[in-house]
Order: C-alpha cells, then structure tokens, then sequence
C-alpha cells in the first residue's frame, strides 16, 4: 500500500471485547481473541474529491495474491480529501460463496473450526453476499467499528472513546464488490460531530497510536459469539505522507515525485 510502513500494524485483539456467545441473555462481552483476517495494506491517499470505490484504482488491491480482501475506506474530510484505506486478506474466497461452502473451505484451510469461526462465517456470507438495497440497509445496521486511542491526550482518549459504532447508522456508509474484494466507504464528513472529532484526531495524530476494530454485529444465536474481522492500529501517522491520486490519469503519485 501507498502507507509507509512504519505507521501501521496489526496490533492482534488490541484488547477489544466482543458480544459472548449468550450476549442477546447476558449482555456479557469477552475478550475478542485474534482478528480472523490479516492487515496487508493501507493506503494513504490524497484526493482532488471524495471518492467512492477507491479499491478499483488500488495496486494493493489489484495485485493481491490472497484469494479475497476486505477493504475499509475512511473518507476524510480534510481539506484535501484524503481516504485511509485498510484491507484485510482472507484465507479463501468469499465472494459468491454460499456459506456452506465457505465453512468448508475454511475449516479445511485451518484445520478447526470454533464456535467464534461458525458464527463470523455465517455472518460473513450474509453481508457480502447480498445483492441490491434491501441488502445494503442490512450491512448498515451490522457493520461495526471499535475504535481506541491508546496512546495519546486525554482529550483525545475521550472524545473518541471506546464505544462499538454501527457505521451505517451514524454516517453514510456505501458498499462495492470488485473481482477478488469487497469495499465499505464511511463518509465521515456526513456527521458534524464525527467530522470535528476526525479533524481534532487528523491535526495531531503524530502524537497519537489509533487503534480500530471492524466486525460484524452478532444479533442472532446463530452469529455469536463475535469475532473481529480485522484490526489496524495507526502509530504517530505523518498525514503529509500521503501519496496523491491523479483520478484525470487514474495514477498514484508518490509524495517524493511532486517535488
């Protein structure tokens, strides 16, 4: 990815807590355990607009060897726009996998399945799966992100907390399959307060470590207990890094060769 290395990691459960397996009795939450897939790129771009679908446009994406990737990207509404893009490989296809097939493949590839790993499936072939409105208005009322700044001041600590966030219930949340991916976009710049939250964390976060979480909600006993999807942790992030997407070329262009 377009991301300096030394700005990102997987930082493993980074100390999340997920809904449990009798969360819809209990209401208990347990550690989350590690993220069922792995971070392989970020992508820091700066952008002459906002744009949707990004992953199209993406070597990272392209020239994956995984099977499938999921990509996450933040629309932020800085002045350029700049969209933060992670993506997660998965161990087998996902896209146009019907579930069964997909429990198969999986439990062959890691040679177990758990619990956790049944109800993330399950969930998983549901929210991709899907075709039309009716499945985007459900992948709005799942899609979840835990965010946490673990390094950084108290102000920040606190304006960004800790709470999961069902993204499609706060911002505008879109969603794009490619050939060998699936994308969610989140226009943070839909929500006052998420855009001033954003911009106080993008003025400083050279001096912060962001970590966040993305899942599934778990809202049947068939899809509990959660696992995370993916988890990225962002650390003393330089945003001048960003590389910037001539969209009229459809080319990347590294910040060192505008000089």
């Amino acid at each position: 990815g377009t991301c300096p290395r030394q700005f990102w990691s997987c930082p493993g459960d980074a100390g999340f807590k997920v809904r449990g397996p009798s969360y819809l009795a209990d209401k208990r939450k347990v550690p989350a355990g590690p993220p069922v897939f792995e971070l392989v790129a970020v992508d820091l771009l700066e952008l002459e607009e906002p744009m949707l679908h990004v992953a199209r446009h993406l070597p990272s994406v392209r020239n994956a060897p995984a099977p499938f990737l999921f990509c996450v990207q933040m629309m932020v509404p800085c002045k350029p726009p700049v969209a933060l893009v992670a993506s997660w490989a998965a161990p087998v296809a996902v896209l146009d996998v019907a579930e069964a097939d997909l429990v198969a493949a999986y439990e062959a590839h890691s040679g177990k399945l758990t619990p956790g790993d049944a109800a993330f499936l399950k969930a998983l072939a549901a929210f991709i799966n899907g075709e039309g409105p009716e499945a985007d208005r459900a992948r709005n009322k799942q899609f979840k992100l835990i965010p946490h700044i673990s390094k950084g001041a108290w102000i920040m600590q606190k304006s960004v907390g800790t709470t999961p966030v069902i993204l499609g219930q706060k911002l505008t949340t879109k969603y794009f399959k490619g050939s060998n991916y699936f994308e969610v976009d989140v226009d943070i710049g839909a929500s006052s307060v998420a855009a001033s939250i954003t911009n106080m964390v993008v003025g400083a976060t050279k001096s912060l470590t962001l970590d966040m979480g993305v899942l599934l909600e778990g809202q049947t006993p068939a899809t509990l207990p959660e696992q995370l999807l993916g988890t990225i942790r962002l650390a003393a992030l330089d945003m001048k890094t960003a590389a910037y997407f001539d969209e009229g070329a459809g080319r990347i262009i590294q910040p060192e060769q505008l000089k």
